[in-house]
This record gives C-alpha cells, sequence and structure tokens, in this order.
C-alpha cells in the first residue's frame, strides 16, 4: 500500500522488514522510499542488477565499479543515497565519501541520505546519533551511545575541499566507500580544457582520498564523451569480459578488475539474452514494444518507446552517448572543438544590438528536420548566442512560438531591443514571414538563397570567425550540446543527418560579422501601454 507508515506495522512485521533491508539493498530502498517519499518505488529489472552489484562492492568481491546508466534510472537513489545509509545500518563506523560535478547534486544527496540515517523508521531499527558538533548538510558523523564518532560522510564538488577525509578505513572488512555520482557536466564535455580539468579532478579522489588502496570505488556515470572520466580512467585497460551489459578491465595499476555496467535506454534480444538468467526473466521482452530495427524500452513504464525515438531523432550524438552509453567520436569535417568558444551568460557584455534568425522545418514528421530560432548579439566586433529555442512545431505552432520567443528577446532587461529577425524564405519560412511581421515591433526579413548559395560555402565562410574567437556560445543553455554536437557532425559531403543551428550560425554571421544582410537602423520608440520597445522604420 502507498500509505504504508511505521505505526502500521506490527512487532514482528518491523522485524522482517529489518532482517530483509539488511540482506538486501533493493529491499531497503523499497521500504525507505515508501517511508520518506509516501509512494511505490517501481521496481525494474535493471535495478536488482544495480543493487547487486553495489552489493558485491559492500561484499569485497568489487574494488572498482562503473555504472553506465540513462538519466532518471534511479541511479543516484540506489547508489549515492541508499547504498550508504544501508552502509551505516551494517556498520556504524563505515566511512563514505560522495563527489560530484556539481555543489547543487552534493547538497541534495548528502541532505537526503542524512535525512533517511535520521528518520523514525532507521533510528527505530538501527539507534545511532549524530554528532551534535557537525551540522554540515556535506559532513557529518554518526556517533555511539557514549557520543564518540564512529561513522563519517564527506560530500564535495569535484576539485572541492576534501583535505583530511579518506574513503574506507585501515581496519579489515568493509568500511565504506567513495562515490563518483556524474563526475563530469555535460557542458565541461564541450571543450577540451575543462574535461580534462573534470577528469584530473575526479581521478584525484580515486589517487589521494582512500584509506587503503583497494578501498571500493563507485562510479554512477550517464557517458557523455568518449573521453569522459568513464572512458579516460578505462583508456588503456586490458578487457577481460566484452559483453552487451557488462565489461571487465584489468591493469596492473588499479586494485583487482574494473566492472562496468552498462545499461542502454534502448535494448534488443542480444542484449537481454547476454543477461544472466536472474535478470533476463525479469525483461520480458514478448510483451515489449518494438521499433523496427528490434529494439525496445529497458524501462517502459518511465520511458516509452516512442519518447526515446523522439530523443534519438532529436539529436543522435547526444542520444547515443547519455541514453546509449556508447559515446561516439564527432564525425563532422568543417567545424572543429577548438573553434568553439564561450561566455557567462549570466553575465553578458552590453550589446549594441541584437537581432533574430530563424530556420524552420516543412513537417513535424520524426524524422524531419526542426525548426530553430536563435537570439544574437553583438559586441566589440564578436557574435553571441543570447537564446534559442528549438521544436518540430505545425505552422499555427510556430506562429505562436516564434512570436512569444521574439518578444521575449525584445524585452529583456539591460538589452538592446530587436532591431530585425531574419527568416529563411522556403517552407514553413515564407509563410511564417507573412503571418507574424503584423504581430511584432520590428521588421521580420528574409534570407533567400541563390542558385549558386551553397550552405557547404556558408559554412566555410563561418569557421574563420569562429576560430578567431569572434563567435561565442552561452556556457549553460540548456541546448548547447545538442548545438554543438550538430556542428561537430557536419560533413563536406552533405551526408550529416541535420544542420538547422548550422544554418542559422551561418546566416548570422553574416548578418553580425559579414554584414552581407541588410541591417535596419536602430530607431525605436517606447509604447507605455506593452512596455516594449518599437523602432519607428520609415515605409
Amino acid at each position: 500500500m502507498s500509505d504504508l507508515t511505521w505505526e502500521s506495522l506490527t512487532p514482528l512485521e518491523r522485524g522482517v522488514l529489518r532482517v530483509e533491508s539488511e540482506a538486501s539493498l533493493l529491499m531497503f530502498a523499497r521500504g525507505f522510499f515508501r517511508f520518506m517519499d509516501g509512494g511505490k518505488f517501481a521496481v525494474n529489472w535493471h535495478h536488482h542488477l544495480l543493487c547487486d552489484e553495489l552489493e558485491n562492492v559492500e561484499s569485497e568481491n568489487v574494488t572498482r565499479l562503473f555504472i553506465n546508466i540513462p538519466p532518471g534510472g534511479s541511479k543516484s537513489h540506489l547508489a549515492s543515497i541508499c547504498f550508504p545509509a544501508r552502509g551505516y545500518a551494517r556498520n556504524r563506523k563505515a566511512r563514505f565519501m560522495q563527489a560530484t560535478s556539481g555543489d547543487e547534486l552534493v547538497q541534495a544527496n548528502s541532505t537526503r541520505t542524512r535525512d533517511l540515517v535520521g528518520s523514525q523508521e532507521f533510528q527505530a531499527m538501527w539507534p545511532m546519533k549524530f554528532s551534535s558538533d557537525t551540522n554540515s548538510k556535506k559532513s557529518w558523523f554518526v556517533v555511539d551511545e557514549r557520543g564518540i564518532k564512529k561513522g563519517e560522510f564527506r560530500a564535495a564538488a569535484l576539485g572541492g575541499q576534501t583535505l583530511g577525509f579518506r574513503a574506507g578505513r585501515l581496519d579489515s572488512g568493509y568500511q565504506g566507500s567513495a562515490i563518483l555520482d556524474d563526475p563530469n557536466k555535460p557542458s565541461d564535455m564541450l571543450s577540451d580544457i575543462r574535461r580534462e580539468k573534470s577528469n584530473a579532478s575526479a581521478q584525484y579522489v580515486i589517487d589521494t582520498r582512500l584509506a587503503r588502496s583497494d578501498t571500493p570505488v563507485v562510479v554512477i556515470q550517464q557517458r557523455l564523451h568518449v573521453d569522459d572520466f568513464t572512458g579516460n580512467f578505462l583508456a588503456g585497460k586490458t578487457l577481460k569480459t566484452d559483453l552487451p551489459w557488462l565489461k571487465v578491465w584489468t591493469s596492473r595499476g588499479t586494485a583487482g578488475d574494473i566492472r562496468q555496467i552498462i545499461v542502454p535506454a534502448l535494448i534488443d534480444d542480444e542484449y537481454v539474452h547476454s543477461l544472466p538468467k536472474k535478470y533476463r526473466d525479469l525483461v520480458n521482452p514478448k510483451r515489449q514494444e518494438r521499433d523496427d530495427k528490434g529494439r525496445f524500452s529497458y524501462w517502459a513504464a518511465k520511458d516509452t518507446l516512442s519518447k526515446l525515438l523522439e530523443l534519438e531523432a532529436r539529436n543522435d550524438y547526444v542520444f547515443k552517448s547519455q541514453f546509449g552509453q556508447r559515446p561516439r567520436a564527432f564525425g563532422g569535417t568543417i567545424f572543429r572543438q577548438e573553434y568553439l568558444h564561450y561566455y557567462d551568460q549570466y553575465n553578458p557584455p552590453p550589446f549594441e544590438y541584437i537581432f533574430l534568425t530563424a530556420d524552420t522545418a516543412q513537417k513535424k514528421g520524426r524524422r524531419n528536420d526542426y525548426s530553430i530560432v536563435c537570439c544574437w548579439g553583438v559586441y566589440r566586433g564578436c557574435l553571441y548566442l543570447i537564446d534559442a529555442i528549438k521544436g518540430k512545431f505545425e505552422a499555427p505552432e510556430l506562429e505562436e512560438k516564434f512570436i512569444e520567443f521574439a518578444l521575449r528577446c525584445n524585452s529583456v532587461e539591460g538589452m538592446p531591443n530587436v532591431r530585425a529577425a531574419y527568416v529563411e524564405d522556403k517552407s514553413s519560412g515564407t509563410g511564417l514571414i507573412q503571418t507574424v511581421r503584423t504581430s511584432l515591433p520590428f521588421p521580420v526579413l528574409p534570407v533567400s538563397r541563390g542558385s549558386g548559395d551553397s550552405k557547404i560555402e556558408r559554412y566555410n565562410d563561418t569557421t574563420p570567425h569562429m576560430a578567431a574567437n569572434r563567435v561565442l556560445f552561452p556556457m549553460d543553455h540548456p541546448l548547447l550540446t545538442e548545438f554543438v554536437s550538430e556542428l561537430m557532425d557536419i560533413t563536406s559531403n552533405d551526408t550529416h543527418a541535420h544542420d538547422d543551428f548550422a544554418d542559422n550560425l551561418a546566416d548570422a554571421v553574416r548578418i553580425g560579422l559579414r554584414g552581407n544582410v541588410a541591417m535596419p537602423p536602430e530607431k525605436s520608440k517606447v509604447y507605455p501601454a506593452v512596455g516594449i520597445a518599437t523602432p519607428d522604420y520609415a515605409t
């Protein structure tokens, strides 16, 4: 029942729950999910797999465990919260260290773990107290009946303060672990320098923050790049076992084998047949909805097949990495990663003027292109991407989204008003120009393509400006990874899947940096009734 409470359990039921929770991490996670969240934990086959692998760490059968799983797969709940909490139930002297790529996740996981250990239900089964002199969300001690500090939990963002603390103890037996939860930020993967720095910070934990060389390390990560921390750590290691769900690596410099568990969002019969029978029987592939390649969702109750296929069509590179756990190298031949430069969008420069570009799609089907609208700013001879929207919109919705985005860009405090919007004059863009120009307080101008206007030539005209650090992208924009991966896959023989953002970028460079498209002068007056500035152009 979803309304299960500690008070509703009989003494016998409480005793059974304690025994089962000590024997099974999954039972512990399910029980405390009900107590803490008031709902039922929806168990999928991969939860059994992950919990069994984490229990192997507790049993000292595994010292290095990598779990690569799509976002939303319960990895943090199981490995970062329930795993250490249950560790204190089994050994109150355990010392856990948790490190993540961001401070927000650090605080959330540490607070959640402490709340679980301090809960009425946990304390009733495994009485223990927290030290009164450590109330930090990121650092706390478990004490015995005499108030003597025993177990310890320390959480920190990678690269942050971890001096004086090491995961585990010198004592024999399982004494805790270092847990690295998503050690890389997606935005760091777009820069060689930031990627190398984040990998080095994660490696530092393994090299210096363990009580013993064989203190277990658990890395849970959605794959982001061929050289993310998982790829970087495993580079040069010898592959002993190679199965779709499991790879076992060995190295002279590593304490024991390295187990890499791989759970992709889309699985097929080959993957299922490679699983041990215990998990294979839980998958039940005969009842799954499949695509034309025979693939189906690893967790259909959460991520439907249609949702995953839409994500795959949206950006193949991102999907193969974060959802497929098999990142690939960029295949493009025009745009290069060293051309990419970034700025802090929360502290933008005082733009001299801003304008919009739009590349629209003709159809909304899953395999068709997207419609992308971008807002650009120019400052001291440099072009900045300020904001963007992306989607598959039918004509009425496209008009609505365009107008909404355009008006939002035109009324940002501290920024100049939009001078003009430039829309490619083809397909749905032609109709868009005609329907929205009367609804906006600035010109909506067509961008025409001549018969000799090759998009590859436009891209080649764009890259010198990027290489000269004259094109900058917002470091933390939610669409940044998708846009960059699209650019990195653009090929000179036009075999790439999508070029919607690349077309926007090439137009923006022509407008903002090369002056190939006429830019209306900025003459505006403010209409108090609506509170937006409206250019007053002569007709």
